[in-house]
């Protein structure tokens, strides 16, 4: 019993190791790094005002361009914004 319950799991080992060795490495791709393009994204959009620009200049995903002049301008109304 014991025995046998060991084979099915070395068996499953086996497998599981061939299916690792055999899966594609994954790809990382360069990420928005938040401290390097905090203040660098926005001084961008003022000049270019094109979250497509930045992106391609800063070899960054269009999408977190886009969601970081987001956060940006909302930052921006929320100073601006009197305190009650």
């Amino acid at each position: 019993m014991i025995g046998s319950r060991l084979e099915d799991l070395a068996g499953l080992l086996r497998e599981t190791e061939n299916r690792a060795s055999a899966a594609q490495p994954c790809v990382i791709r360069p990420s928005l790094n938040m401290n390097r393009h905090k203040s660098g994204d926005p001084a961008i959009a003022a000049r270019s005002g094109s979250g497509q620009h930045i992106a391609t200049t800063l070899s960054t995903p269009r999408k977190e361009v886009e969601l970081l002049l987001k956060i940006h301008n909302l930052s921006l109304e929320n100073a601006s914004e009197p305190k009650a």
